[in-house]
């Protein structure tokens, strides 16, 4: 995975209203990290905003490892929930406790992609190091040639 699409993923999880069109009303915030959007699950611009970045999560996924793609279908999950959430008896979208689990999950799914990610490259580094070991000295092999003869 590009480090690239991971870093996107990242600034993504931080939502500027503004970056999605939304203007200076008072009531929405200039910042908003995902649990805000939890706590604030019954405004408007909350059902709003998520579509607009569940979808820009859907398109940063094409592509890429199936690894990376399931952890972006984990945070598409949680923000599809508020617009599609279960429709209750005294209300259209999911519960703050339903969402919060969905938000757990997909922040572990998250965080175990990153620990995968981090041993692959240092498998990688390793192996690498004994594929190209420190070049040969001209003058130590024709002395231990000279020896062995």
């Amino acid at each position: 995975i590009a480090p690239e699409r991971v870093a996107e993923l990242v600034r993504m999880l931080e939502i500027r209203p503004a970056d999605y069109g939304f203007g200076d009303a008072p009531e929405i915030p200039p910042l908003a990290d995902m649990k805000d959007l939890v706590r604030r699950r019954d405004e408007k611009w909350v059902r709003q905003i998520t579509q607009r970045v569940s979808m820009k999560m859907k398109l940063l996924a094409i592509g890429q490892s199936p690894d990376f793609q399931r952890v972006v279908a984990a945070y598409v999950g949680f923000l599809d929930a508020f617009v599609g959430g279960s429709r209750g008896l005294f209300g259209s979208h999911a519960s703050a406790s339903s969402l919060q689990k969905l938000l757990d999950q997909a922040e572990t799914q998250f965080v175990n992609f990153q620990v995968a990610q981090k041993q692959r490259d240092t498998f990688f580094q390793k192996a690498g190091e004994r594929k190209n070991p420190a070049p040969p000295d001209a003058i130590g092999d024709y002395l231990d040639r000279l020896e062995k003869k």
